[in-house]
């Protein structure tokens, strides 16, 4: 879309926009007020605006984080109105955060999000070029959002580079799979969790978590179990996602034990 415009918001009324937006898309409970907002654009965080023409169509809200060692940019909302996703304004505002960022002066960006859900899956860590090798289980407590509810929100943490790498392909013609996606009555669920170590693992991903959960909660929540009893340990044992490809007719996260980057 050559209309869109990208920029940073830095004053009340803008950001008051950006609260009404988001409240829009979730809930008011659920927005970052305007006040919190505010404040960290003042105290090295930032807000980015996408608009069409006046109209602010999509924003994404960054604040430092620390973790006791090291400064990084914690990614805590992206948000694109209905009316306008499915167009790629996704990956161009996190383009423009990492461009924003680097020129702050971090060096790493974090956030996190739901591991069963393959659109944000396939931004993160295939088009972004993002790993992950940390897992949070139920890490908001029980959220009553159309996505949310009735599931624990276990969250994978994603780690990106503000500056870009060159990404070296991963082979996985010899790779070992964690588990099988099997068909119960017509809905996809993991199988019998069966792996030994190898240089290339796949761990299975539904290629809709929601129409699963329309068609059977019991097998959404097989789901988000079997996942939470595999990753973890791979990622103790030294394992990273490093990319997220089709397997079948869903699809699967790649994990390697050394980060495949040049520079």
């Amino acid at each position: 879309m050559k209309h869109v415009t990208i920029r940073e918001l830095t004053t009340t009324a803008e950001l008051e926009e950006v609260f009404e937006l988001e409240a829009f898309i979730w809930n008011r409970d659920d927005a970052v007020p305007p006040n919190q907002t505010i404040t960290s654009v003042k105290n090295g965080g930032f807000v980015l605006g996408m608009f069409d023409e006046r109209r602010l169509i999509g924003f994404q809200y960054s604040f430092p984080g620390f973790n006791g060692t090291e400064v990084y940019l914690c990614s805590h909302t992206l948000v694109v109105h209905p009316d306008y996703q499915k167009q790629g304004l996704g990956e161009q505002l996190k383009q423009a955060q990492r461009t924003l960022a680097e020129a702050k002066g971090y060096q790493t960006i974090q956030w996190t999000y739901d591991p069963l859900e393959s659109v944000n899956a396939k931004l993160n860590l295939h088009k972004l070029d993002a790993t992950s090798s940390e897992y949070i289980v139920n890490a908001y407590g029980e959220l009553h959002d159309a996505i949310n509810t009735g599931m624990p929100t276990d969250r994978l943490v994603v780690s990106w580079s503000s500056r870009p790498v060159k990404k070296q392909p991963v082979s996985i013609e010899d790779a070992k799979t964690v588990y099988p996606i099997e068909e119960r009555n017509g809905v996809p669920v993991p199988g019998t969790v069966r792996y030994t170590e190898a240089d290339v693992l796949l761990v299975p991903v539904p290629s809709s978590i929601q129409q699963i959960k329309q068609l059977s909660h019991e097998a959404a929540l097989t789901w988000r179990l079997v996942q939470r009893s595999v990753l973890p340990p791979l990622f103790a044992n030294g394992y990273s996602i490093v990319d997220y490809l089709p397997y079948g007719s869903h699809y699967a996260y790649v994990l390697t034990k050394e980060r495949p980057d040049a520079d």
